[in-house]
């Protein structure tokens, strides 16, 4: 169900998105990350760890409350 509404088309839409944008801000490069955590609020607080540590900035479309608050956990402490 919620692939429906965070899958395929909302990372493509994020592309486009970016690529409207400009694809960078302030000369850094805009990447648009994938990062499947089968809404499971552990596994998307070790994927977060994980994707924050190796220097991404922001984490978006998080359809459920569970993983949403993991991963804004992982977040604030970073």
């Amino acid at each position: 169900m919620y692939s429906a509404l965070a899958g395929r088309g909302s990372i493509t839409a994020t592309q486009l998105a970016v690529d409207d944008f400009g694809g960078s801000v302030l000369g850094k490069k805009i990447e648009v990350t994938a990062i499947d955590h089968r809404n499971n609020p552990t596994e998307a607080a070790t994927k977060a760890r994980e994707f924050f540590d190796g220097g991404g900035d922001l984490a978006l479309d998080l359809t459920n409350s569970a993983t949403a608050l993991a991963v804004s956990a992982v977040g604030n402490s970073r």
